[in-house]
């Protein structure tokens, strides 16, 4: 009896193990069904991204921006529960809105929120989805603590009470909602240094930061998107910064350094004046007069004004940070940049230029980027670039000059948080990682440009 059922058993095992078999592979092909149905689903989600606007391709740019943003819909409820939303927080801000010291010019975040707030009270069905954190980062973050003004304009004693209000803010967002921010002369990680390892807690991956100092390198990640960093000035008229550019390079500006004395001659503004790696005169049988003053000599800034607008390039080095205001003054006189580039320290190998998104060409278009190293042969660099291609940047920079003055910023905000919420729904949808507000954002910048 034993020995029938061990015959038995071998007769039926193949039949057990092909059995097994089969269930194995029709299970692996329900699993590759799913995933190719999911894999179709992503696709499709996909292809829903939004694309990003080129501004080299329309024949308006600032016309191409607010059209962008004219169909955006938005029902009744939803404008209500924004309008909500954006009016408690514009009240729980307000206490801390004192945005800078008497007699100083306004930088381009208090310009926005005038903007933003008289669209709330002129427009009632004004709705950009997003709820607009407005804080005077600048004030709070460096003012305040080094003891210059604080929340009762008195200076001489270190204030963190705008800081403190800013903590309560920012810890208590409705998470209904995703959030923007925009900083002029601050960034993330300064705010984090200041006001304490508190700030880490702060849910930063959900608000998007228009940042024009770009000084956090990938150690400190949040979604942030460049702007220009502006200071708010009497617009120089049209028929003057597109007036006919001499051959002419110009530099002027102070050594914006603050470090020991052997670290500032490094730096590209050290190097320019008499007797330095770039100094003025001609070369022979050059073409360029340049221009070019040692750094803290000072000029009249009518003067300065009359150097952008006539000279074919500005040196624009950077100061302590990434960036500097001379930068985007040059390009609002008409005057194409040059920008010194080094890697400052503990910083990602990058140069934070706003635009690339919607498709301005930097290097080799409206500026031309040279490395520290390379000052020595600048003048040799800039005489060899053919007329033509100096009349095609000219071209291309006069076409999107609109986004270096602050109505041009400001439609560029409102079209980039309106990118990233439609962003954002795709990749909430498909239940990626990127469904966090700014990796939305730069995942469809992969998409545009891979």
């Amino acid at each position: 009896m034993f020995i029938l059922a061990i015959k038995i058993m071998r007769l039926m095992l193949p039949l057990l193990i092909f059995e097994h078999s089969l269930a194995l592979r029709l299970r692996k092909l329900n699993l590759a069904k799913d995933d190719l149905n999911l894999k179709t689903q992503q696709e499709e989600l996909y292809h829903h991204l939004p694309e990003l606007l080129d501004v080299m391709k329309v024949p308006d740019v600032m016309e191409a921006l607010r059209s962008a943003v004219k169909d955006s819909s938005v029902s009744p409820s939803e404008l209500k529960a924004w309008r909500h939303a954006q009016e408690a927080m514009l009240k729980s801000t307000a206490p801390i809105r004192d945005w800078r010291s008497e007699g100083s010019s306004p930088l381009y975040d208090e310009v926005f929120f005038k903007w933003f707030s008289g669209h709330m009270k002129k427009n009632p069905s004004f709705c950009m989805k997003s709820i607009f954190i407005p804080i005077p980062w600048k004030r709070i973050v460096e003012e305040g603590p080094r003891g210059e003004r604080d929340h009762e304009k008195k200076s001489g004693v270190k204030s963190f009470w705008g800081l403190d209000r800013a903590y309560e803010v920012l810890t208590s967002l409705d998470p209904k909602f995703s959030h923007f921010t925009v900083m002029s002369q601050s960034h993330v990680g300064q705010v984090i240094e200041v006001g304490g390892k508190r700030f880490e807690a702060v849910k930063w991956n959900n608000i998007l930061v228009f940042d024009s100092r770009g000084m956090d390198g990938s150690q400190i990640m949040y979604p942030r998107i460049p702007i220009p960093l502006l200071r708010q000035t009497e617009k120089i008229k049209q028929n003057e910064n597109q007036r006919q550019k001499q051959k002419q390079v110009f530099f002027a500006g102070s050594c914006h350094c603050f470090q020991a004395p052997s670290v500032c001659e490094t730096l590209s503004r050290a190097q320019m004046g008499p007797g330095k790696a770039v100094s003025p005169g001609r070369l022979p049988n050059g073409t360029y007069d340049w221009r070019i003053n040692e750094c803290d000599h000072a000029i009249p800034q009518e003067q300065f004004q009359t150097f952008l607008q006539q000279s074919t390039w500005t040196i624009a080095p950077t100061g302590s940070m990434p960036v500097s205001f001379m930068m985007y003054e040059a390009l609002q006189a008409g005057s194409l940049d040059i920008l010194p580039w080094y890697q400052p320290r503990n910083m990602d190998k990058f140069i934070w230029l706003p635009y690339h998104d919607i498709g301005v060409q930097w290097q080799h278009g409206i500026a031309e980027i040279v490395e520290v190293a390379q000052l020595k042969s600048l003048k040799k660099i800039i005489e060899s670039i053919p007329e033509e291609d100096i009349a095609r940047r000219q071209k291309m920079l006069k076409h999107v000059q609109p986004l270096f003055f602050e109505e041009g910023v400001s439609a560029y905000i409102t079209y980039m948080v309106r990118v990233a919420n439609e962003a954002h729904r795709v990749w909430r949808d498909l239940g990626y990682e990127e469904s966090h507000l700014g990796r939305a954002v730069d995942m469809l910048r992969r998409k545009q440009f891979s």
